[in-house]
């Protein structure tokens, strides 16, 4: 009888070691970055999201060769995005690169995303 609440007690912590780990994972700071062009006209932006309301979140995303950018912070939010517009130079490559802020009782986290390169004549 022991033994089997003893293992019973085991099971348990492990189930709950797990679901606390799984639980961390979902507090990081999480989203996307995009960009598409017509000819040299390009349109970027991103998002940031996360599974529960936090006390703060953001995007900040950025067209490289740092040509441009754009960003949002919203509170008491689990979703942001952000986008701008911008001609550019032809003969290039360019990115988009986010990163993705959210903060929570004081503890703050935070994650990147980034596109391809893409060129564009």
């Amino acid at each position: 009888m022991k033994k089997r609440i003893l293992s019973l007690v085991l099971i348990l912590i492990m189930c709950l070691s797990i679901c606390t780990a799984a639980l961390a994972a979902t507090r990081q700071a999480g989203g996307r970055s995009y960009f598409d062009n017509t000819g040299r006209s390009v349109s970027f932006g991103g998002y940031s999201t996360s599974a529960q309301t936090e006390d703060s979140i953001g995007i900040t995303v950025i067209l490289w060769h740092e040509v441009a950018r754009a960003s949002n912070k919203l509170k008491d939010a689990d979703f942001v995005a952000a986008s701008g517009n911008k001609t550019v130079d032809g003969g290039h490559y360019y990115k988009v690169t986010g990163t993705h802020t959210s903060s929570k009782n004081g503890t703050n986290y935070s994650g990147t995303s980034e596109t391809s390169s893409k060129w564009i004549p």
